[in-house]
C-alpha cells in the first residue's frame, strides 16, 4: 500500500516533466522556423528554405543535451552518450539530389566527422556531402553569413 502512495506521486511528476519538456521542444522549434523565415523564404508544409536562390530542405535532427554527435561514414551517424551509443542509418534522411540544412537541437557541442579510418573533424559551416549541418544556438550567424547579411538578429 505504500508503494501506491509513494509512486503514484512519482508517476504524476514524470508525467509533468515529460509534457513540460515536449513543449518547450515545440516551442523551441517554432521560434527557430520563424527564424528561418526572417532569413529566407521557408516553406513549413514542405519544410524548405530559398535563401539567394538556393533551395535547402530542412531537417530537423534532435540529440540530446549532453551527447557526443559524430558522422562515422556518408550513411551512417553515431550518438554516444554516458551511458549508451546508438548508431543511425541515415540513408532515407539524405536521400534526393536537393540541398539540405540539417539543425541538430537541444544539443550545442560541435559536430565531429571522420573523414578516414584514424582522422576527425569539426564541422562548422562546412557544405560537405549535399549539406550544412549546424547546431541550434550557431544558426542565426550561419543564416546572416548564407544570406550575405551582417546585421544579426534585426
Amino acid at each position: 500500500m505504500i508503494f501506491v502512495y509513494i509512486l503514484t506521486p512519482l508517476l504524476v511528476i514524470v508525467i509533468i516533466l515529460y509534457i513540460l519538456i515536449k513543449k518547450a521542444e515545440k516551442k523551441l522549434i517554432s521560434q527557430t522556423k520563424e527564424m528561418l523565415g526572417h532569413y529566407g523564404n521557408f516553406n513549413d508544409d514542405n519544410q524548405s528554405l530559398i535563401i539567394n536562390n538556393d533551395t535547402f530542405k530542412v531537417v530537423f535532427y534532435k540529440v540530446p543535451s549532453h551527447a557526443k554527435f559524430t558522422i562515422n561514414s556518408p550513411k551512417i551517424w553515431e550518438i554516444r552518450t554516458h551511458s549508451n551509443q546508438k548508431i543511425m542509418n541515415v540513408s532515407n534522411l539524405l536521400s534526393g539530389s536537393e540541398k539540405k540544412l540539417i539543425i541538430i537541437y537541444p544539443n550545442n557541442s560541435r559536430i565531429k566527422r571522420y573523414i578516414n579510418e584514424n582522422e576527425m573533424v569539426f564541422i562548422d559551416d562546412t557544405f560537405f556531402l549535399n549539406m550544412y549541418m549546424i547546431t541550434i544556438d550557431k544558426l542565426e550567424p550561419f543564416l546572416a553569413t548564407l544570406k550575405g547579411d551582417d546585421t544579426i538578429g534585426v
